[in-house]
């Protein structure tokens, strides 16, 4: 009996040198591509944060990126920085009482009739025009006015809650007030209060609107007894 089958079976030179050549062979031309494009992406990871940083140090000291230096101001717009709101709006918008008074209509010197006819809101932060500050304090056309015959209760610094709560009620009453009609700003013997207000008379019909809140317990007369609206 031939026993040659049974024996172990090897690979002929051939057959074998086919083998290792599978098994180290060269990487094909898609292989190096995929290879080369992971290492690029890897090497771009590195780099481009880099890149950033460097560009972001680098900006501020870019010619095209520095500002134009500053232009020396003129006297006159050195004067204008330097003025505070109320002197400013005097310059840029000189309304005077007297220019006021002059709009209403005259007949024999006085004036006749209710001429300003404006919606009065509640003044905010920013820049005042036509509003009202408060019971006693309003803004007209850019003008600064204190109501002349009387004294309201504070919003802006109270002495306490209950002063904070009558003045909340004046200045919503005077501004019902002031929309329900035509007024009449009337001027008095003192132009100017201490703090470069206006003093003018808010009248309708010849009546004062100020008066209407002394009755309604919002206000006090101006040079009458002082109220202590903490402890009314």
């Amino acid at each position: 009996m031939d026993l040659s089958f049974h024996k172990n079976f090897r690979p002929t030179p051939s057959r074998r040198a086919t083998i290792v050549a599978q098994r180290f062979r060269v990487p094909s031309d898609a292989s190096q591509w995929i290879d080369f494009k992971e290492r690029a992406f890897k090497v771009l990871l590195i780099v481009a944060p880099l890149f950033v940083f460097i560009a972001i140090i680098a900006w501020d000291w870019l010619p095209f990126t520095r500002p134009e230096p500053a232009q020396a101001l003129s006297p006159e717009v050195q004067q204008l920085y330097a003025m505070d709101e109320e002197d400013l709006r005097a310059k840029v918008w000189p309304t005077s009482a007297e220019d006021i008074e002059a709009d209403q209509p005259q007949f024999g010197g006085k004036p006749i009739g209710d001429l300003v006819k404006v919606d009065f809101g509640r003044c905010g932060t920013g820049s005042r025009f036509t509003c009202v500050v408060d019971g006693d304090t309003l803004w007209y056309k850019g003008d600064r006015i204190r109501i002349a015959d009387i004294d309201a209760p504070e919003v802006s610094n109270p002495q306490c809650a209950r002063e904070l709560n009558l003045g909340e009620q004046a200045t919503a009453r005077m501004i019902a007030l002031l929309n329900a009609g035509p007024i009449s700003l009337q001027t008095t013997d003192t132009e100017y209060d201490r703090y470069g207000r206006r003093l003018l008379k808010v009248t309708r019909g010849g009546k004062s609107l100020g008066a209407i809140l002394v009755r309604e317990g919002l206000a006090e007369r101006w040079g009458g007894p002082r109220i202590d609206w903490c402890s009314r």
